[in-house]
């Protein structure tokens, strides 16, 4: 029986500072929340992290800064969680799916050309399993048809695309900060981005297009909507769990690697069991690694491949592996 360390890691210190974060200065922008954003923003590569309640707001408050407006279109990958196409959604645009890489289950750049309209406004990429990859095709194909890109980086921290890091992609990523992610303060997200008016349209829109939402010193807060908006904003307590977690992020990226390595090492040899593919210059966050199981027959299985499954699913969880289905449909599903 294997015995696995329970996620997400909660220890004393987490504890604690959270409690601090309960002594901080009162107001959604206090000290918690803005330390969380410089160091979040140190981690990924971006010049601006604006934190949020989850990372389906910060894919929603991204797109609304890309310009994306009803009527629109948002290219997003067949295959990923629901809330990518739900952000596209948000914001009175249309999804149009764009097929994956059978090897890496990513967007495919070659079948973009074909999706482009005269109503096409973006595309949104998605790290399927941490996977960041064809970032510079992508960015080729956005050139060329005069589009702007949203990462939905959300179980991405971490990952590299020939160096590139999530918060260099795009006009902006996103990040989830959800209990089940590498990086995560039970719920919130992180718009990333490097460019300074994309940071201020996505604060705008998460603070009710407030103006001078941080007042300083001996200043108030303004109270004047300059644009439409909503409210998005986390709670100093999640930047404070945010803060603690962090501390750990490369021991926690550390340990995933190596066990999706003993993994990989350990189905080379086993027939009709494959990981997700790892294109050259890629750095995987290995997020709920993904095996695509081949043709049952191989081990002379002639019943259905449905029922194939749930067998090695029912008998990896004997055997005390945490072993579960995942987006079993393509979008819109």
């Amino acid at each position: 029986m294997i015995r696995h360390r329970r996620w997400p890691e909660i220890t004393l210190r987490d504890h604690l500072a959270v409690l601090r974060s309960l002594r901080a200065p009162a107001g959604l922008y206090s000290g918690p929340v803005a330390l969380a954003e410089q160091r979040i923003a140190t981690a990924t590569g971006a010049d601006h992290a604006i934190l949020v309640n989850s990372g389906t707001a910060a894919l929603e408050a991204l797109l609304i800064a890309a310009g994306v407006k009803p009527g629109h279109e948002v290219i997003v990958p067949a295959v990923s969680f629901s809330a990518s196409a739900m952000a596209v959604l948000a914001v009175g645009a249309r999804p149009v799916w764009c097929d994956v890489r059978p090897d890496t289950g990513t967007l495919d750049p070659k079948r973009l050309p074909e999706l482009v309209t005269a109503d096409t406004a973006a595309i949104m990429p998605v790290a399927l399993h941490g996977l960041v990859c064809d970032s510079a095709a992508i960015a080729s194909a956005a050139d060329r048809y005069g589009l702007r890109v949203v990462w939905d980086a959300c179980q991405a921290i971490g990952a590299t695309d020939n160096g590139a890091r999530v918060g260099e992609l795009g006009i902006g990523a996103a990040l989830s900060l959800n209990v089940s992610k590498p990086l995560q303060a039970l719920e919130g997200g992180v718009g990333l981005t490097s460019r300074a008016d994309v940071a201020e349209a996505v604060r705008l829109y998460a603070c009710f297009g407030e103006e001078r939402q941080r007042p300083g010193p001996n200043e108030s807060r303004s109270y004047w909507s300059r644009y439409s908006g909503t409210n998005l904003r986390a709670s100093p307590l999640t930047a404070g769990l945010l803060l603690s977690q962090l501390d750990r992020l490369p021991r926690f990226l550390g340990t995933a690697r190596r066990n999706l390595d003993i993994l990989r090492d350990g189905l080379a040899d086993v027939p009709g069991f494959d990981l997700q593919a790892v294109p050259a210059g890629c750095v995987q966050t290995p997020w709920q690694p993904r095996i695509i199981l081949g043709d049952p027959l191989i081990y002379e299985w002639r019943g259905s491949a449905t029922e194939y499954r749930d067998r090695i699913i029912a008998a990896l969880r004997a055997r005390g592996v945490s072993a579960d289905t995942w987006q079993r449909y393509p979008l819109p599903a």
